[in-house]
């Protein structure tokens, strides 16, 4: 936290000590102890760090309990606050690289161009896979592995070692990987076109291999879309990960401003003023237009 620029703090409200903002009640120590007792290295990993944690969030079904726009609004003075509040600049939840990265998640939902080139690539959130996606992955394993187990009982013995390695016999297979599965399926098509003599003594027909090809496609436009869906600000399911992430981060900030700012209970009420859960103050409607992010994870204000 130390390449964090302090600045001018503003006037300073008052007000009774909020519970947590999302409503989830816990112990400040609780809280922090969620997040990873390592400090991420970079902005990038702490980046992924939060991504990852409000995934597990979203598909646990938690949905976001304030309005995005007030978290929005409220995370410059968060962070400007941070920066100044050396009693917070150990804690891991408000670290250099995860101020870096809450602010990346914010510009990621303003749709504003971050300063940092490195850190300007869309932000990829991978949606669960439907229920018909699973079911198509199944199948391509299923059939692909069938064919396998025919042409590896032809292909027996030292000596076929190659043939098996060309069928990709040897591979195994996850359910939950389209690209994988669709690979599988390529190189085992590919190798039938050139050995077809391998295919014709494992008894396969024509009409099998074009129904395992429109497997393939099929999971290849599966995995097109879904790779699409990742980065698409239209993406319901991204972005309540990027919302639920920024709270994430303000719930943590809530937290430390208990543990560590206890016997300070005015710089604490400051602190806690700040929360979107609090009425709004007057604030800059682009209050993010003040903080930015570099590729090193430094904040800078103006």
């Amino acid at each position: 936290m130390a390449n964090l620029q302090r600045i001018p703090r503003s006037s300073r409200s008052t007000g009774s000590l909020p519970g947590p903002i999302s409503g989830r009640p816990a112990s400040p120590a609780l809280l922090l102890s969620v997040v990873a007792s390592r400090r991420p290295a970079t902005a990038q990993a702490a980046l992924e760090t939060l991504l990852s944690r409000a995934r597990t969030l979203c598909d646990e079904g938690v949905e976001p309990k304030l309005p995005a726009e007030r978290c929005l609004l409220a995370l410059a003075p968060v962070l400007k606050f941070v920066a100044g509040e050396k009693s917070l600049h150990a804690e891991v939840a408000l670290s250099r690289e995860m101020c870096g990265a809450v602010l990346r998640i914010a510009e990621e939902l303003q749709g504003e161009t971050p300063l940092a080139p490195q850190l300007r690539g869309p932000l990829t959130i991978a949606a669960p896979q439907s229920a018909r996606h699973g079911e198509t992955l199944r199948t391509g394993a299923l059939l692909l592995e069938a064919y396998r187990d025919a042409v590896r009982r032809v292909l027996r013995g030292s000596a076929q070692a190659g043939l098996r390695a060309e069928f990709g016999l040897g591979n195994s297979l996850t359910l939950t990987d389209s690209k994988q599965i669709a690979d599988g399926i390529a190189r085992f098509l590919h190798a039938a076109q050139r050995f077809p003599d391998s295919i014709r003594t494992a008894g396969l027909q024509p009409a099998q291999l074009l129904g395992l090809a429109a497997q393939e496609r099929v999971l290849r436009a599966m995995e097109a879309q879904a790779a699409h869906q990742s980065t698409s600000t239209e993406s319901l399911y991204r972005r309540r990960v990027l919302h639920l992430a920024l709270e994430y981060f303000l719930e943590r900030f809530q937290a430390a401003l208990h543990l560590h700012l206890r016997p300070q209970p005015i710089r604490m009420t400051e602190g806690l003023a700040l929360l979107p859960s609090q009425p709004l103050p007057t604030r800059p409607r682009s209050g993010l237009s003040s903080c930015q992010v570099t590729d090193s994870g430094r904040l800078i204000f103006s």
